[in-house]
């Protein structure tokens, strides 16, 4: 079952969203303090018909990829 962007809640996890990516806000590489190795860090700004929000990804991991439409 898919969840509405307006009913998330901070540090909420193991939800399904289907959202459209509005826009990326940040994209960076930099290096983990205690192992040295690289990481990547990006935010997005996404949502559907109901909210917007931030979405904070790293090592540009998600579960599921979605086409664009």
């Amino acid at each position: 079952m898919n969840t509405d962007v307006k009913t998330l809640i901070p540090d909420m996890y193991n939800v399904t969203v289907k959202v459209k990516v509005l826009d990326l806000l940040v994209s960076l590489e930099t290096k983990h303090e205690k192992t040295n190795s690289d990481i990547k860090i990006h935010e997005y700004l996404v949502g559907d018909s109901t909210a917007s929000v931030i979405l904070n990804t790293m090592q540009g991991k998600c579960l599921k990829y979605a086409e664009k439409s």
